[in-house]
């Protein structure tokens, strides 16, 4: 089964003025200061190659909820990602969030298609928000293959796993 979402390319926490001392650290950050993060998300991937950071996608809340009905590649607790957590404020958050599933797919944008892996939290950040954010993380770097400009539309194409082949990682 396969699932198709439309989003707008956000740059979040890649804009220059992004103040790391004020918000949680952005996914390059944590991929460096985590090494077992990173690895865990690479292992997944179709080329077994990940390149840094994420490329944030925004998506509606009905979406990003339709995801509830494909079983995940794999999800991530936030344990991991405490490592990485050097202000001790950011730990709600992450525990909010009560950890991320992961899928296989593609996304397009431009006429350009690429493998992607999909993130989302297992909780939303703000569950009532209209706009929800689904990461994707490929072996290239997305915004400059697809050539992205804040706001710009990009398609992404959920491959389901199918529910015996799931498995649960909760390092």
């Amino acid at each position: 089964m396969n699932l198709a979402l439309t989003g707008k390319y956000s740059q979040r926490s890649s804009r220059l003025e992004f103040d790391p001392s004020k918000h949680p650290l952005g996914e390059r950050a944590i991929q460096s200061a985590c090494p077992e993060h990173a690895e865990l998300i690479r292992r997944h991937m179709v080329e077994n190659v990940l390149e840094p950071g994420s490329c944030n996608v925004i998506v509606t809340r009905a979406e990003f909820l339709s995801l509830d009905v494909c079983p995940p590649l794999f999800r991530e607790s936030p344990t991991l990602l405490y490592a990485a957590s050097q202000n001790p404020e950011w730990r709600p958050l992450l525990n909010r969030r009560e950890g991320y599933h992961y899928y296989r797919g593609t996304a397009t944008a431009n006429s350009v298609t690429i493998d992607v892996l999909i993130r989302r939290p297992v909780v939303p950040q703000r569950p009532d928000d209209q706009k929800q954010c689904v990461e994707l993380f490929a072996s290239v770097n997305l915004q400059a293959a697809f050539q992205l400009e804040d706001d710009a539309p990009v398609t992404i194409e959920v491959h389901c796993a199918p529910l015996l082949a799931t498995s649960t990682t909760t390092t």
